[in-house]
């Protein structure tokens, strides 16, 4: 019985052979990127505080926010909203500046 080919270089301590591409066919495939001027203009996501929230009628939104809260990077639960999350460091209000 003759050894199927996907098993030809599976033996223990080998690994598979990676597939040869042309190179023709390889720069086909390479997907087009952004100019480096664009990928550095792109902002970055700032971290934030998720409110706790129920709901009530009686509020204009129909929503009322508590001021627990809870960190957008790690998940860290907190009683009130501060400049920095105490768990992960993540700041959430840049400081002021005045010129």
């Amino acid at each position: 019985m003759k050894p199927k080919k996907f098993r030809k270089n599976t033996k223990a301590g080998k690994r598979p052979a990676p597939e040869k591409v042309p190179e023709e066919e390889a720069l086909k495939e390479t997907p087009v990127t952004d100019s480096p001027e664009e990928a550095v203009s792109a902002p970055e996501p700032r971290p934030y505080w998720i409110h706790d929230q129920i709901l009530d009628p009686d509020y204009p939104d129909g929503v009322k926010v508590l001021p627990g809260c809870v960190c957008s990077v790690c998940g860290f639960r907190v009683s009130f909203e501060r400049d920095a999350c105490p768990h992960c460091g993540a700041v959430m209000r840049q400081p002021e500046t005045t010129e």
